[in-house]
């Protein structure tokens, strides 16, 4: 949590290789928490168009979101689905 709330105030403040290393250190961790790591690299590797590492972000999110138990899904369920959605949008599947 505490890697993934850094990534977090880097991102605010455009160190965006802060942004990838904290969000890396955060995936080592597999801790039953809604800060999942992988949808901050998700949205880092789409915006800066690093497609190959997106797609294996956005695998491992929803993996990390599977291990999570029922009530946190829930808690980021929106989250989560507007991250696939604007991977596919910018991937050019806008349906």
């Amino acid at each position: 949590v505490h890697a993934y709330n850094a990534a977090l105030a880097a991102e605010a403040v455009q160190r965006l290789d802060e942004v990838e290393r904290l969000a890396k250190e955060g995936t080592l961790h597999n801790d039953f928490t809604v800060a999942n790591p992988w949808r901050v690299l998700l949205l880092l590797y789409t915006s800066q168009g690093r497609t190959e590492e997106a797609v294996q972000a956005l695998r491992e999110m929803h993996a990390w979101r599977k291990r999570q138990p029922p009530y946190l899904r829930d808690q980021v369920r929106a989250e989560t689905d507007a991250s696939y959605a604007l991977f596919l949008l910018v991937a050019g599947e806008p349906e």
